[in-house]
């Protein structure tokens, strides 16, 4: 059986300031889009199909990619290019491996409003992949209850 707490006595509960908490806190998702050849054998730039989802203030956001081999050679690095509302460094590195990671900063969007922006990878010889990441602000603080 649950423990029963007694009430508050400064007029707010708990309930009250975690309700009010959570309605604070801005959402992130982040979605991957590939070139069609994807369904093929042949390798492509591409960002990881499950970028990590966040909630929370998590700022900036941790995305990551795939550079194939570009005329049978690794390229060394990924240029990024990234819409208003976005940043982030201007190449990434490539490791041996084909991996790189890149930190995409976002302005925060007021309370109630949603901002869609995208980050694009491109390998020398114009190959690209684009990464979407939308953001919804924190929604507008709810009237408060009591208990």
């Amino acid at each position: 059986m649950a423990e029963q707490l007694p009430p508050s006595t400064d007029g707010i509960s708990r309930r009250t300031i975690v309700t009010g908490a959570a309605w604070a806190l801005p959402v992130v998702a982040v979605g991957a889009s590939t070139p069609f050849a994807t369904a093929s054998t042949e390798e492509t730039l591409r960002f990881v199909a499950d970028n990590r989802r966040s909630a929370g203030q998590e700022n900036p956001v941790q995305l990551q990619g795939y550079a194939p081999l570009v005329g049978g050679v690794r390229p060394e690095s990924v240029d990024l290019s990234y819409t208003d509302g976005l940043t982030g460094p201007a190449t990434a590195s490539v490791d041996s491996d084909g991996n790189f990671t890149v930190l995409v900063s976002y302005q925060e969007p007021a309370a109630g409003a949603q901002f869609t922006g995208t980050v694009t990878a491109t390998l020398p010889g114009g190959a690209s992949a684009t990464a979407t990441i939308d953001v919804s602000g924190p929604s507008a603080e709810p009237a408060a209850t009591t208990e």
